[in-house]
């Protein structure tokens, strides 16, 4: 976080992201270069965040 407090994200420790989503494998990559694909967003960033249960993670992502 900047002076700001603007947020910049410069990379992935990992170079496919990918989370467990009620069973399901899903990749951040592609769901970030379909939504950067919409018109009237800059950028945008695709995290998973555990639930704490059986169904794995819940996507969270910011758009710019």
């Amino acid at each position: 976080m900047d002076d700001d407090g603007d947020l910049t994200v410069i990379g992935r420790i990992a170079k496919e992201e990918r989370f467990k989503v009620s069973g399901d494998v899903v990749y951040a990559q592609p769901i970030e270069r379909t939504m950067k694909s919409h018109e009237s967003i800059q950028d945008i960033a695709v995290i998973g965040r555990e639930t704490g249960t059986t169904l794995g993670h819940e996507i969270i992502y910011c758009i710019m």
